[in-house]
């Protein structure tokens, strides 16, 4: 099956899993840190609107401490994505020669996401965010380490797909 900007998408575990994983962990840090900043603007009208009964203003309370449990999933999400790529490179039968393509190809990839690592850790670093990016540490630690752990992906993905004894 052929897409429109990827090409052959038979093959899993591959370079392109690299910038799918990159941009899907940046936009779910960026929802999940967006999302808590909202929750805390309609927590404080809550509670400061007095005809709110207390009931409603505790279970606000409650959805805002819940709320923080979306730091575990995004550990959870980003690891499930990182097990599922290594998987199926496992299973892709790869050329050694292909290794320096592989290389090449991942080197300028990790070029490409530079800029998102300075997006990242400038949105985040911003004096509105930080109060809101300190109550997430899994998602804070991920952002500022944003472009060694892409580059640990990336070579774990090489490491899979051209580490494995030939048959």
């Amino acid at each position: 099956m052929k897409t429109l900007f990827f090409g052959n998408r038979n093959k899993k575990g591959n370079i392109t899993d690299i910038p799918y994983v990159a941009s899907m962990m940046f936009l779910l840090a960026l929802t999940i840190i967006f999302g808590y900043i909202l929750m805390i603007n309609i927590n404080d009208k809550v509670q400061s609107n007095s005809a709110i009964p207390t009931i409603a203003k505790t279970a606000n309370e409650t959805t805002m401490e819940k709320f923080l449990l979306f730091d575990s999933v995004y550990l959870i999400i980003w690891a499930v994505s990182l097990l599922g790529t290594l998987i199926s490179a496992y299973f892709i039968d790869s050329h050694p020669v292909f290794f320096v393509i592989f290389l090449i190809l991942l080197i300028f990839i990790l070029v490409a996401l530079i800029p998102i690592s300075n997006l990242m850790e400038e949105i985040f670093g911003d004096t509105h965010f930080t109060a809101a990016v300190n109550k997430f540490p899994i998602i804070m630690f991920y952002i500022t380490h944003f472009f060694k752990i892409i580059t640990a992906h990336g070579f774990l993905i090489m490491w899979v797909l051209y580490a494995k004894v030939r048959q």
